[in-house]
């Protein structure tokens, strides 16, 4: 069988009745295959959010500009309401909600200075800001916590700073 290239002299030894022609063609599928496979990796890696979310991918370094117009790296980079390639295995995504969450709080029962007992309900709600400075606090703060988990948060943090204003 004629021909130095891997993929023939491999095809032509496991089937010898085909001609050289049909050993091209299998070679030319297989190869086919293999960069359809590739190009199906790399845009699957191509993630995207709506406009209420981001999406927060860390495992690289990324430079960024503050606010007062200094170059700074972190470990994460942010994307706002779109998509963006993400490197396999060498980045990780995750994506943070911008939209707003509503709590049920109840104090519980304080005494004014004057001994009149005060109990409040009521509804806070809650929501990041979606400026830079906002999203990466709370890329560090809250991205790993479920909902519930920042609710139980915020209703700690409402009560810890309303709740002693109240008794006054």
């Amino acid at each position: 069988m004629p021909g130095n290239h891997a993929a023939t002299i491999f095809l032509g030894a496991v089937l010898p009745e085909l001609g050289d022609h049909a050993v091209a063609i299998i070679a030319g599928v297989l190869l086919a295959l293999v960069l359809f496979a590739l190009i199906w990796i790399v845009l699957s890696r191509y993630t995207k959010v709506g406009p209420n979310q981001v999406l927060v991918i860390s495992g690289t370094n990324h430079k960024f500009m503050e606010t007062d117009g200094t170059m700074r790296t972190r470990g994460f980079r942010v994307v706002k309401g779109g998509g963006t390639f993400v490197l396999p295995i060498v980045e990780k995504v995750d994506v943070l909600s911008l939209e707003l969450l509503t709590i049920d709080v109840q104090t519980p029962e304080v005494y004014t200075s004057k001994g009149v007992p005060v109990k409040v309900d009521g509804v806070a709600q809650i929501k990041i800001k979606g400026d830079d400075i906002s999203i990466a606090t709370a890329a560090e703060q809250v991205l790993s916590k479920t909902i519930d988990e920042i609710k139980s948060v915020a209703t700690q943090t409402w009560k810890g700073t309303c709740a002693p204003s109240w008794a006054r």
